[in-house]
């Protein structure tokens, strides 16, 4: 995937919390800064803001640790820059205003009609083996990865072209995560078996 510079870079919105000495909170700004990230840091942000509205910094903790605290540091000296009467407590991260727009951009999950014209290209080509340019090309960015647990620690997992919403006879049985995954990141042959198993 190509990246412009702009792209290579997240905003981050920080507001500071000090520490008194009477042990409250006392919130005393925000400072806004950016942080850049590498190509695989950037894609594994927008998978995760595109799975879901409510993924914050504080969540990087269980997907890059290392990326989270790099965030944090910078915070951290920016704001003992900013404030030498107290000393610093605890930071609590936010993305800057828009930055979940602006990350995201164009990207999204398969559509229907996505579907349909890969399953259609495939049909047209008979036996041919299908070009992977040609049925990536002009498609969704995003399919769906669906992790299975129960209580025993038994795990499995599935792809799905379209997020679905689990029955409860599945939820009964299961506990389930759904996680948005860049369909180029998936194999030829595992989007062609997708495609060859899709029901409408």
């Amino acid at each position: 995937m190509n990246t412009s510079s702009k792209d290579m870079y997240q905003h981050v919105l920080i507001m500071a919390r000090y520490v008194n000495l009477g042990a409250n909170w006392e919130e005393i700004g925000r400072v806004t800064f950016d942080v850049p990230l590498n190509e695989r840091e950037t894609r594994l942000l927008r998978s995760l803001l595109f799975t879901s509205e409510y993924f914050y910094p504080d969540n990087l903790l269980w997907h890059d640790n290392e990326m989270y605290h790099r965030i944090e540091a910078k915070a951290e000296g920016l704001l003992k820059a900013a404030s030498e009467s107290q000393p610093l407590g605890h930071i609590v991260m936010h993305w800057a205003e828009g930055e979940r727009d602006r990350l995201l951009g164009t990207y999204r999950s398969l559509s229907v009609k996505d579907i349909n014209e890969m399953i259609s290209y495939l049909k047209n080509l008979g036996d041919e083996t299908p070009s992977r340019e040609k049925l990536l090309w002009g498609h969704g960015s995003f399919v769906w990865k669906e992790v299975w647990t129960r209580e025993t620690g038994h795990m499995w997992e599935n792809y799905t072209l379209l997020k679905r919403t689990p029955s409860k006879e599945e939820l009964d049985y299961a506990d389930c995560s759904q996680y948005a995954v860049w369909l180029s990141d998936l194999s030829t042959e595992t989007i062609v078996n997708l495609l060859k198993g899709y029901k409408s």
